[in-house]
């Protein structure tokens, strides 16, 4: 089996490349630079030389707040960079599979959202991920979608780092109370994207193509979430006690409008691939232990 990754040097994709060598499956990681997807014919061109069974498809404009006002570049990545990839997948009959989000539901009920509810995001990136989601659907018949929440990582810019950046210079950590959803280790999230292809490589009956929800075990709220990072952080000897400060999504300025309640049942994807959720907590342990590993390799 071999695996195609774009946007491989990001959280995700990162984590991908160390899931895909820890299991030993060959794998090509490609980070913007080498790939762009927003360029069609590079895209055809790379995969009709590569020729890969799958795809994962990592690349992404995530920066919620950024994308309100970067409109066109968040749609040309995640939907356009999708569809292309997905129209290539399909002419060298490569799978795809989709990195989603949790951003394409309005947080409007109050129970978990399953892959039966119908997507209503409520801003420019959550729309983006949907439209990605059905250009994957229409362009590529051997497809994953795969919906998250909320990753982290020890890479890149992401609420994990900036709240442990701060704790670490002994400045106050802000988290808003009155958001709840599923914090996701990205080592986590690489684990299942390996599981779920190394399962549609065996080529089971029925098929396995389709749509599901993996997050990490345990919802909370962002303010929850930066206790916890600081507690363990002080744990780890990273950081010394700090204030935690709840504050109400209204208090944030230049925002993108989030869904108070965007937490994602993974039962479907339990019960097609028998993936267990694993649990914030031990993934944020693993983070805090990436971090301390980078400080004494610098």
């Amino acid at each position: 089996m071999k695996v195609l990754i774009t946007g491989a040097r990001g959280q995700v994709g990162t984590a991908l490349t160390a899931a895909c060598t820890e299991v030993g499956i060959q794998h090509l990681g490609l980070g913007h630079r080498e790939l762009d997807i927003t360029d069609g014919a590079a895209v055809q061109a790379v995969l009709a030389r590569e020729r890969p069974d799958f795809v994962i498809n990592a690349a992404a404009f995530s920066d919620v707040a950024v994308a309100q006002g970067e409109a066109n570049l968040c749609y040309a990545i995640n939907r356009d960079g999708a569809a292309n990839l997905a129209q290539a997948c399909e002419a060298v009959g490569a799978g795809l599979l989709y990195l989603s989000s949790d951003y394409v539901f309005d947080g409007l009920q109050a129970r978990p959202y399953t892959e039966k509810d119908k997507p209503n995001p409520r801003n420019v990136y959550g729309n983006s991920k949907l439209e990605g989601e059905e250009a994957v659907r229409e362009y590529c018949s051997r497809h994953l979608v795969l919906r998250t929440s909320w990753v982290f990582s020890a890479e890149g810019n992401n609420f994990f780092m900036r709240s442990l950046e701060r704790a670490m210079s002994g400045q106050p950590v802000k988290g808003v109370n009155d958001q709840i959803s599923c914090p996701t280790w990205a080592g986590h999230l690489a684990i299942v994207c390996v599981a779920m292809l190394q399962q549609v490589h065996c080529n089971i009956e029925p098929n396995l193509w389709g749509t599901y929800h993996y997050s990490d075990r345990g919802a909370t709220t962002r303010y929850e979430f930066a206790r916890t990072i600081v507690a363990q952080a002080v744990q780890a000897g990273l950081a010394s006690e700090t204030q935690v400060q709840a504050i109400e999504s209204a208090d944030l300025q230049n925002r993108a409008e989030e869904a108070r309640q965007s937490v994602l049942s993974s039962d479907h994807l339990f019960f097609t691939f028998g993936i267990r959720q694993r649990g914030w907590r031990q993934g944020l342990k693993s983070a805090l232990e990436a971090v301390r590993q980078g400080q004494r390799a610098a």
